[in-house]
């Protein structure tokens, strides 16, 4: 270990500068900070608290967890995991991220905070409906739900209406149909002429009219429609679309696709140099597992970065030839 490994983690606010600054604390981001800790790094963790898995009653498709767990519980496990090692994580948001000559600075709700290394794990956003009757509590009581991949499969047979811009509604409601046939399309908007052709060919149950309330009943939840209509469900899926939390990479120049997700290499770096970013954040799958893989990538990237600066030979964990 070289002489400027970090023996802890420090907010360094009187000018010392981190070995690496994260930016969310979900899944991704407290893996991170278990990795670099564990490797003796120095790594403060800026946490908003508004991790997507804080609305997820049961998670049942991560590993190890044959019963399920609740999002909040993994999340405070890992958490806990991370701050056992050494990781500090202190609640608030990083509001803007500049480069230095020794790495980056970034501004927080709790002051400046000077790091070599910067991970965002800072998620997405999703678009959620504003009618009456809506709140997170349908989303935290598997009412409402965001992630066909995620949980389709706890719906077997029941009946499940889609709702949001056609194309994605569409999208959703194809792969949701390898567990249910029962399944109406219900669109958030006027469709285009290519939008009513693909409906009309799905052979999709349609509900075409405005969506003015939602009201939960019983075991189910139901949806009421400007003509005064009401459509009983099991659930609902939200297909509305989520907003990438990318800005500060992108104001620093790192790239993104169209749809604002951020692009990296095999190590999670982006073409910024030693601004790196995991999780849903990044133009790939949105699972927790796929997170925390990128967390252990991303973490040993830093940390081998930190090892060549040193003049030290990284090890990179893969077989090499003898």
């Amino acid at each position: 270990m070289g002489p400027h490994a970090g023996t802890g983690a420090e907010k360094a606010p009187d000018g010392r500068v981190l070995d690496c600054l994260i930016a969310g604390g979900g899944p991704a981001g407290a893996t991170a900070a278990i990795y670099l800790a564990r490797f003796r790094r120095s790594v403060t963790v800026i946490d908003a608290q508004e991790s997507r898995t804080r609305w997820i009653g049961t998670i049942r498709n991560y590993p190890g967890f044959p019963e399920g767990i609740s999002g909040p519980d993994l999340c405070d496990r890992i958490r806990r995991q991370a701050s056992k090692h050494g990781a500090v994580f202190v609640k608030g948001h990083v509001r803007a991220l500049h480069r230095t000559s020794s790495g980056f600075e970034a501004l927080t709700s709790e002051g400046m905070i000077l790091a070599r290394h910067v991970i965002l794990a800072t998620g997405l956003k999703d678009r959620l409906p504003d009618v009456p009757g809506f709140s997170e509590q349908l989303i935290m009581r598997d009412k409402v739900r965001l992630c066909p991949i995620c949980d389709g499969h706890d719906f077997i047979g029941n009946r499940l209406a889609v709702w949001g811009e056609p194309s994605r509604a569409l999208r959703e409601a194809v792969f949701l149909r390898t567990f249910t046939n029962q399944i109406s399309i219900v669109p958030d908007r006027p469709l285009t002429s290519e939008d009513s052709h693909s409906l009309a060919s799905s052979g999709f149950d349609r509900v075409m009219d405005q969506v003015t309330r939602i009201s939960e009943d019983g075991e189910g939840v139901s949806l009421h429609f400007q003509n005064g209509d009401r459509r009983d469900f099991d659930a609902i899926y939200l297909a509305m679309g989520a907003a990438p939390r990318s800005d500060l990479a992108v104001t620093l120049g790192a790239a993104a696709n169209k749809a604002g997700c951020l692009k990296t290499d095999d190590h999670r770096q982006t073409n910024v140099p030693g601004l790196y970013s995991i999780g849903d954040v990044v133009d790939e799958l949105d699972q927790i597992s796929v997170a925390t893989g990128h967390a252990a990538i991303a973490a040993t990237s830093v940390h081998n970065a930190i090892a060549r600066a040193l003049g030290e030979r990284p090890l990179t964990g893969r077989r090499e030839k003898a």
